[in-house]
Protein backbone atom coordinates (compact mmCIF):
# COMPACT_ATOMS: atom_id res chain seq x y z
CA UNK A 1 0.00 0.00 0.00
CA UNK A 2 1.10 3.87 -0.83
CA UNK A 3 -0.24 6.56 1.38
CA UNK A 4 0.98 10.30 0.17
CA UNK A 5 -0.37 13.33 2.00
CA UNK A 6 -3.12 15.64 0.56
CA UNK A 7 -2.40 17.61 -2.52
CA UNK A 8 -3.59 21.36 -0.54
CA UNK A 9 -1.52 22.63 2.29
CA UNK A 10 -3.19 21.70 5.67
CA UNK A 11 -5.14 23.56 7.90
CA UNK A 12 -4.48 25.81 10.52
CA UNK A 13 -4.55 24.37 13.96
CA UNK A 14 -2.63 25.89 16.32
CA UNK A 15 1.03 25.53 17.42
CA UNK A 16 0.34 22.50 19.31
CA UNK A 17 -1.80 20.32 17.10
CA UNK A 18 0.75 21.51 14.34
CA UNK A 19 3.46 20.02 16.64
CA UNK A 20 1.05 17.22 17.78
CA UNK A 21 0.25 16.16 14.17
CA UNK A 22 4.09 16.98 13.48
CA UNK A 23 5.18 13.68 15.70
CA UNK A 24 2.25 11.84 14.67
CA UNK A 25 3.55 12.15 10.85
CA UNK A 26 7.01 10.43 12.42
CA UNK A 27 5.39 7.14 13.75
CA UNK A 28 2.07 7.06 11.02
CA UNK A 29 4.19 4.89 8.28
CA UNK A 30 5.24 2.65 11.15
CA UNK A 31 1.97 2.00 12.49
CA UNK A 32 0.39 1.76 9.07
CA UNK A 33 3.47 -0.89 8.45
CA UNK A 34 1.96 -2.66 11.78
CA UNK A 35 -1.53 -2.19 10.60
CA UNK A 36 -1.71 -3.21 6.94
CA UNK A 37 0.44 -6.68 8.05
CA UNK A 38 -1.76 -7.21 10.44
CA UNK A 39 -4.41 -7.01 7.65
CA UNK A 40 -2.47 -8.63 5.03
CA UNK A 41 -1.70 -11.58 7.38
CA UNK A 42 -5.43 -12.30 7.95
CA UNK A 43 -6.43 -12.57 4.58
CA UNK A 44 -3.61 -15.25 3.80
CA UNK A 45 -4.30 -17.65 6.66
CA UNK A 46 -8.21 -17.09 5.34
CA UNK A 47 -6.81 -17.95 2.24
CA UNK A 48 -5.00 -20.51 2.72
CA UNK A 49 -7.13 -22.17 5.02
CA UNK A 50 -9.82 -21.80 2.12
CA UNK A 51 -7.23 -23.66 -0.32
CA UNK A 52 -6.88 -26.80 1.73
CA UNK A 53 -10.78 -27.56 1.68
CA UNK A 54 -11.01 -26.84 -1.92
CA UNK A 55 -10.66 -30.09 -2.52
CA UNK A 56 -13.66 -30.99 -0.95
CA UNK A 57 -16.15 -28.80 -3.15
CA UNK A 58 -17.92 -30.83 -5.85
CA UNK A 59 -19.30 -29.39 -9.04
CA UNK A 60 -19.08 -26.55 -10.51
CA UNK A 61 -19.16 -23.14 -8.64
CA UNK A 62 -22.40 -20.94 -8.99
CA UNK A 63 -21.81 -18.58 -12.07
CA UNK A 64 -22.98 -15.18 -13.60
CA UNK A 65 -24.45 -15.16 -16.65
CA UNK A 66 -21.60 -13.12 -17.82
CA UNK A 67 -19.24 -16.28 -15.83
CA UNK A 68 -21.34 -18.76 -17.84
CA UNK A 69 -20.42 -17.17 -21.38
CA UNK A 70 -16.39 -16.55 -20.42
CA UNK A 71 -16.19 -20.36 -19.45
CA UNK A 72 -18.17 -21.73 -22.55
CA UNK A 73 -16.06 -19.63 -24.81
CA UNK A 74 -12.74 -20.75 -23.13
CA UNK A 75 -14.07 -24.80 -23.33
CA UNK A 76 -15.12 -23.87 -27.02
CA UNK A 77 -11.97 -22.27 -27.50
CA UNK A 78 -10.10 -24.96 -26.02
CA UNK A 79 -11.84 -27.56 -27.88
CA UNK A 80 -10.97 -25.82 -31.07
CA UNK A 81 -7.32 -25.53 -30.19
CA UNK A 82 -7.45 -29.40 -29.21
CA UNK A 83 -8.68 -30.28 -32.82
CA UNK A 84 -6.70 -28.04 -34.27
CA UNK A 85 -3.57 -29.64 -33.00
CA UNK A 86 -4.97 -33.23 -34.07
Amino acid sequence: MWFFPAPYPPEDRGLLLNLWFANLALYMPLVMRYLSGKVNAEDQAVCEHLQSIAHQIDGLPILGLQEERIAWFEEAYADAIAASRK
